[in-house]
């Protein structure tokens, strides 16, 4: 199962101004059964993206054979009190997809650990601002416990280019 969890993939301050964009997006939020309680909102900014790119770049693209890029859309999720995702993989639209990264952007909340299931065991991924967490989403079930607070992340798609 590849898995990569990187600690300071993200400074808390680019974290923090990260949220401040997010919260200021007057996109319509999206909604699905499988997300309860949560504050889901697609979009593409060119700051964040770069930012991101920049410390993939830096910090897994350095340590790979292979080239990843983020894709152009990524979604910002506020997981309100009592918020979690069930059990899912992720599907993919794009074409040559091959990891969901998930980046912590606070962790200042109670529960509300990521987990994924390995050998049909849940696994929790340990939360830290700043951390992201490389994964196959469309292949490694995975979820998110009931959050007590407010957990902030971002999600995105790392396409291989080389």
């Amino acid at each position: 199962m590849d898995l990569f969890e990187i600690y300071d993939f993200l400074q808390p301050n680019e974290c923090s101004e990260i949220i401040g964009i997010c919260e200021n997006k007057n996109e319509k939020p999206f909604e699905s059964i499988h997300c309860i309680k949560q504050h889901r909102v697609k979009f593409y900014d060119e700051t964040i993206h770069a930012l991101i790119q920049n410390a993939i770049d830096q910090k897994f693209n350095s340590t790979s054979d292979s080239e990843y890029i983020l894709s152009q859309n990524f979604s910002y999720v506020r997981y309100e009190n009592g918020g979690y995702i069930a059990k899912h993989v992720d599907a993919y639209s794009e074409q040559n997809v091959k990891y969901t990264i998930i980046i912590y952007l606070n962790d200042n909340y109670e529960n509300g650990e990521t987990f994924v299931v390995k050998n049909d065991a849940e696994m929790d991924i340990d939360k830290k601002i700043g951390k992201a967490v490389i994964f196959e989403g469309s292949k490694i079930l995975h979820g998110s416990r009931e959050v007590i607070g407010n957990k902030n992340v971002l999600l995105g798609k790392l396409i291989l280019i080389k």
